[in-house]
């Protein structure tokens, strides 16, 4: 069931479905709902799920001109949705950028949370070769300006470990990645260097290392955003979580990927 929530400076699309506690799902990058879809039926038995298109994302419009977008902001937007549709404290999955969101959420409203399971959240400023990854989106930028979204992503990706996860999705999942090409310039240009700007609360995140699980997906190999979560994880005194698949096993490996979910929310 989709609807809309308003909320300061945006209207919120979101997809609810299930009964029982929230299960909200954050999508990352260029994503909307649809990156769920083979994932969320699995807990619409015990959970209200929720997935959402992100403020200038899809169906999810803005107010007014885009500008600069800020995490803090993203979170305040996923808090406003548990606050909305829960009645406890929420579980709460990020994917890539949304699990720097999922971060930022646990950190400043520990409260509104029982697990969050931020999965290969690219915290560059954790990591020794912050400076590197970096360089890395700044030509992504670069180029999408230069010559398009394909060539900006083609970039990206070969920076970041995503091209070869894309590459393996099933027709399904290439579907809905097609559906949300259109985000790309609302990512290169507000979002992805802003966004990795960001730094985790650790010492927040710390005291509340319990409610988290950090994730990276089984075949993601030393990427950035594997290093970052596992400096994290190390910093706040917890371990990596594998998942099926790669930086998008809930894409590639549906199945396997919510059972893995259900494992850790348990």
């Amino acid at each position: 069931m989709g609807d809309t929530l308003k909320v300061p400076g945006a209207r919120l699309y979101h997809e609810v479905s299930g009964t029982g506690p929230v299960l909200l799902f954050i999508g990352g990058g260029t994503s909307d709902t649809s990156n769920y879809d083979g994932v969320g039926p699995h807990f619409a038995d015990r959970y209200t799920v929720v997935s959402y298109d992100r403020r200038g994302n899809s169906r999810s419009t803005l107010d007014g001109p885009a500008g600069p977008q800020r995490i803090e902001e993203h979170a305040d937007d996923a808090i406003r949705l548990i606050e909305h549709l829960g009645t406890g404290p929420a579980d709460v999955f990020g994917s890539s950028s949304g699990a720097l969101i999922a971060l930022d959420v646990a950190a400043r409203r520990p409260d509104l949370v029982r697990r969050v399971v931020p999965h290969e959240a690219p915290a560059f400023t954790l990591t020794p070769d912050e400076d590197a990854h970096l360089a890395i989106l700044h030509r992504a930028a670069a180029e999408f300006e230069r010559a398009g979204a394909a060539a900006g992503m083609a970039v990206f990706g070969n920076g970041t470990g995503v091209p070869d996860e894309f590459a393996d999705a099933g027709p399904e999942a290439l579907e809905a990645l097609r559906r949300i090409e259109g985000n790309a310039p609302f990512f290169f240009r507000h979002e992805m260097l802003q966004f990795v700007a960001y730094r985790p609360d650790l010492p927040a995140l710390g005291r509340h290392r319990d409610l988290l699980v950090p994730a990276v997906g089984e075949e993601s190999v030393d990427t950035p955003p594997v290093q970052a979560m596992r400096v994290l994880a190390k910093e706040i005194g917890t371990e990596v979580t594998a998942f099926p698949g790669g930086h998008v096993g809930y894409l590639q490996r549906p199945v396997e990927f919510a059972a893995r979910l259900a494992e850790v929310l348990t």
